[in-house]
């Protein structure tokens, strides 16, 4: 099946789901449908979902922009972390806990293949990145969270740039993959990893360290003030990067990494 077809989603804790054949971009309809939609005073059962079938202008971090090829999977999710109990300084290891949701999934579908993350936001399969989170917060204290995986879409059909550093599900199983059971098992891990996230909120920065894929490697982190380089020791409890700079490991909490 290559079709969504969302009414085989069984979701309770949504209170809606939107369909689009083609947006712009997911997170920039959620970012509308939540100046329509105030927060309520109880924290049960707010999240929507933004599913599109194309983007036309989808968006990465930065001035980046998400080439979300037919077939692929993009999706956003406007929540409030009340509904699972996360305290406010936890909420930047939100974006981690979806792309380990992701992570999760994959590695059923991917048995044979090294699968995981790539701080702060990027999902990969060896070395070629598979899926994207874009995590954005809004004033009122919710955040949106869009999701761009590669499934049935092939890079062979992406921008030349592309083709070396990304990869789909159909690219390294040379077969279909049902979109809908994909969105379904990725919302059940998101799920359940945001109720750890509200319980045990080291567990999830510990499991993300463990899948981090650019452990031992030697970054180069642009923080905004200048360019930082280290080799990462992986990801700290709370989230945040650890590189061993030359005055010692450093936690870092932001910024792009880039290549030099």
């Amino acid at each position: 099946m290559n079709d969504l077809d969302l009414d085989r989603l069984h979701v309770a804790w949504l209170s809606s789901v939107q369909h689009f054949p083609s947006l712009g971009s997911t997170n920039d309809e959620a970012r509308r449908l939540a100046q329509q939609t105030p927060v309520m005073q109880t924290s049960d059962k707010q999240a929507l979902l933004i599913v599109a079938d194309e983007q036309t202008a989808g968006r990465g971090r930065g001035a980046n922009r998400w080439w979300t090829g037919a077939g692929s999977l993009a999706f956003s999710l406007l929540i409030d972390p009340a509904q699972w109990q996360i305290a406010r300084e936890d909420i930047p290891l939100a974006s981690l806990a979806v792309a380990a949701a992701v992570v999760d999934v994959l590695h059923d579908r991917l048995p044979q293949a090294r699968v995981g993350l790539h701080w702060p936001n990027d999902v990969f399969v060896e070395q070629a990145k598979i899926a994207g989170i874009l995590t954005e917060g809004l004033s009122d204290g919710r955040l949106i969270l869009g999701v761009g995986l590669n499934v049935n879409n092939s890079v062979q059909q992406a921008p030349a740039e592309l083709q070396t550093l990304a990869t789909s599900l159909m690219d390294l199983t040379d077969e279909p993959h049902d979109r809908t059971a994909l969105l379904q098992e990725i919302l059940d891990a998101v799920d359940a990893n945001f109720a750890q996230l509200g319980r045990q909120p080291a567990a999830v920065g510990q499991y993300c360290h463990a899948i981090c894929l650019q452990l031992g490697k030697t970054l180069h982190l642009d923080t905004g003030a200048g360019v930082v380089s280290g080799i990462c020791q992986g990801i700290a409890d709370d989230g945040a990067l650890l590189l061993e700079t030359s005055i010692g490991v450093q936690k870092y909490y932001g910024g792009a990494l880039r290549q030099v």
